[in-house]
């Protein structure tokens, strides 16, 4: 009795993935998808910046009225592109621009790239990473010199 139950509900959830199936239309890669907005963020007051990993950074920033230094995260992804433009003057503090967008089909924006904008004389810091729930999976960045 009870495997007679067991072939029917069988039969009907195969019968159901039959039909239901072919409803399911697969996503478009997100780079074939049209833009529906652009727009940049500026981070002001860059101190320092950090790498994490290639894809992974930090930026410390300076408040210019109390002096206080924070640590804000750059928004990155695996395919972003990185770039380094020496164009501050060696009075001034460093920024970062994110540039964003958002294609047909996504909730959220996605930054497109992110362009460090450093002194002359400026060097990458390393910083430590963790691939967090894989036992052993962490340490620490040291850029070349």
């Amino acid at each position: 009795m009870h495997h007679i139950r067991f072939m029917k509900f069988f039969l009907l959830c195969s019968v159901l993935s039959f039909f239901c199936g072919g409803c399911y239309e697969r996503p478009q890669p997100r780079e074939s998808r049209t833009v529906l907005e652009e727009s940049e963020e500026e981070i002001p007051n860059v101190v320092q910046i950090f790498m994490h990993e290639t894809w992974s950074w930090s930026v410390m920033v300076r408040d210019p009225e109390t002096k206080v230094m924070t640590l804000k995260r750059v928004p990155s992804e695996y395919d972003c592109p990185i770039r380094f433009i020496p164009d501050v003057p060696e009075d001034q503090l460093m920024y970062v621009m994110v540039k964003w967008e958002k294609r047909v089909g996504d909730t959220y924006r996605y930054p497109r790239a992110v362009d460090f904008h450093v002194r002359a004389d400026f060097a990458v810091a390393g910083a430590g990473w963790s691939h967090y729930g894989k036992p052993n999976r962490h340490g620490m960045t040291v850029p070349m010199q």
